[in-house]
């Protein structure tokens, strides 16, 4: 174990003069995940932000800088809501509780303008792209017996808001601190994939419940909002 360690040891100090050493690029890669701290969807079926939970964000970006105050960035990132709804349907002869899971992986590229201070920048960012979702449901019924339906994947406009500071404790190194405001834009209705609608023919209860348009779920005017810390490093 020790033999590991010391050969991590060379390895990164080995980095560290290299990065020295080797001209800086304008390129810069990073990876980030952090808290989420609200999750708001006004036009969902669920009402507000009450239920929704576990939306934790990972991301990695890439970078471009222009000029000494401007930058052009882009992310790829995911983020799986939960929430869930106790006694959520009650079919007459049984009672169903809802748990609902919503991946979310969004592509996002724009403008960022930058202010040096100290050894970091101070910057404000604005990104646009696409975002593609889907959900899965597990209801339980008063028994305990349980079903899971999945959703076909779809597609709706992503655009994202940012405030950071980008420490440079090094040359190629840094560590962020960002703040992010994401919402989704002109969403759809999801429809049960092949499978859960044929599970589902049987049950017209569930049915009326989890296939549109009545309590199914939609990206339309939905909100992250997600504290990052990210590590990035200057090719």
């Amino acid at each position: 174990m020790r033999k590991c360690q010391l050969l991590l040891c060379f390895i990164l100090f080995s980095l560290v003069g290299f990065s020295q050493d080797a001209p800086l690029s304008r390129w810069t890669m990073g990876l980030e995940t952090g808290l989420n701290f609200r999750v708001s969807c006004p036009n969902c079926p669920f009402f507000g932000h009450d239920y929704l939970a576990d939306a934790v964000p990972v991301a990695a970006r890439t970078s471009y800088r222009l000029l000494s105050w401007l930058s052009m960035e882009g992310a790829v990132s995911y983020q799986a809501a939960r929430y869930s709804q106790l006694a959520g349907l009650n079919s007459g002869s049984d009672v169903y509780d809802l748990a609902f899971r919503l991946p979310a992986l969004h592509s996002t590229v724009g403008p960022r303008v930058q202010l040096r201070i100290g050894q970091g920048d101070l910057g404000l960012e604005y990104r646009m792209g696409l975002l593609t979702y889907t959900q899965s449901v597990q209801a339980q019924n008063s028994a305990g017996y349980a079903q899971r339906f999945s959703y076909d994947w779809q597609t709706a406009i992503a655009e994202a808001w940012r405030l950071s500071y980008t420490y440079w404790p090094a040359a190629r190194i840094a560590v962020s601190i960002n703040y992010e405001l994401f919402t989704s834009r002109s969403g759809e209705y999801l429809n049960l994939d092949a499978r859960s609608a044929k599970r589902l023919s049987g049950n017209s209860h569930l049915r009326g419940a989890l296939q549109p348009p009545s309590d199914t779920f939609y990206f339309d005017n939905f909100h992250f909002s997600n504290l990052l810390i990210g590590i990035h490093y200057r090719l």
